[in-house]
């Protein structure tokens, strides 16, 4: 790995002017930034062969460039070895890179440096990191720096400090941001409902504005709390219930991973009683480690609803949801378990075969 290069004192002489790839305009773009597109292009494969090796290779000589280091070259190589794209991971490396770039000015390279220096649990240092980042106009720094000051993390709990830095980031684009200011009027609505309906209702269509303009972008989050609005409805905002638009937004929520979004899913199949299709959602869900998702499948195996009646793995999914904290799971699995117990004595099959009767009565 070339060791990290030195800010550039000079204007290069290796220095182009080309057009401008957003404007047409003629810019000046240095040698080591155009090595920087051309790794780029390499990179996602535009217009040529995609090589993560040749992107590599493209991306250190234009951050090794003595003349005319790029800082841009720095935080895609320090991506490289975080991923393992085109090369061994290394995070060693890769937090090496991100360093040189954010000692360049980058905001992008001082924003993830800014995670790792947080994740290796130097909260101030961190927040300085994402200080920097935000003023330099990065809307996840700014994220980052409202979430550190609406949880205390490093600095002084300040929801107001917290509540202009989500808004700063949720203004320039960032999802995440979006949805933390959508919430967090949902939550203000809710609360001067009583004093003032009319602020009410207009925070809380403002804060589903903003939940939506995340969701639009593909955040899990907002989707989810999206379709929790359209499932169960909304007075202030006055939205009604629509089981079909909550079913598609928690789908896409599902597709992308969002742990609770799968249940919901499930359990707007099952309210529905389409029950098969509600065991489909709830056993993926259960197998991701969802707690309520193992209650609610284990309340379809014990009717039989959309799927064959098992008590013995409805007992198994009652009793994982109680390990789990779900409480009403416990008198559940006890409740199966008794049932369990009462059929196989009161069967003239006990004790030679209690597994037949267990399939028996289920």
């Amino acid at each position: 790995m070339p060791p990290p290069p030195t800010p550039p004192t000079r204007t290069p002489a290796t220095a182009r002017r080309v057009a401008d790839e957003t404007n047409g305009h003629g810019v000046v773009v240095s040698a080591s930034e155009l090595l920087c597109r051309a790794g780029d292009r390499a990179f996602f494969g535009w217009g040529e062969p995609r090589s993560r090796e040749k992107a590599l290779n493209l991306y250190a000589r234009a951050a090794s460039d003595p003349s005319s280091p790029c800082a841009s070259a720095m935080r895609r190589l320090g991506r490289c070895y975080e991923e393992g794209a085109g090369v061994a991971p290394d995070p060693d490396a890769a937090a090496s890179w991100n360093e040189a770039a954010a000692a360049l000015g980058d905001p992008d390279a001082t924003c993830a440096t800014a995670r790792v220096v947080e994740r290796a649990g130097d909260l101030r240092g961190a927040g300085e990191r994402y200080q920097f980042a935000a003023d330099e106009g990065h809307a996840g720094a700014a994220f980052e720096l409202g979430r550190m000051y609406a949880n205390g993390l490093g600095v002084r709990k300040d929801a107001e400090a917290a509540a202009y830095w989500y808004q700063l980031a949720a203004e320039h684009g960032d999802a995440a941001a979006q949805r933390a200011v959508g919430v967090a009027g949902m939550e203000a609505a809710n609360e001067n409902e009583a004093n003032d309906p009319a602020a009410a209702a207009t925070a809380a269509r403002e804060a589903i504005e903003w939940l939506e303009r995340a969701a639009a972008q593909g955040d899990a989050d907002a989707l989810n709390d999206l379709a929790i609005v359209h499932e169960d409805g909304h007075a202030i905002a006055a939205i009604p219930r629509d089981a079909e638009k909550a079913r598609g937004l928690y789908s896409r929520a599902a597709e992308r991973g969002h742990p609770r979004a799968r249940n919901n899913l499930g359990f707007v199949y099952m309210a529905s009683e389409a029950y098969a299709d509600a065991a489909v959602h709830f056993r993926i869900a259960a197998n991701e480690g969802d707690a309520d998702a193992m209650n609610n499948l284990g309340n379809l195996v014990e009717n039989g609803l959309g799927v064959p009646k098992d008590l013995r793995e409805a007992r198994w999914m009652y009793e994982r949801a109680a390990a789990a904290g779900v409480d009403k799971a416990r008198e559940a699995a006890a409740r199966v378990s008794e049932t369990i117990r009462r059929v196989l004595f009161s069967s003239h099959w006990f004790p030679y075969d209690p597994v037949g009767v267990v399939n028996a009565v289920s």
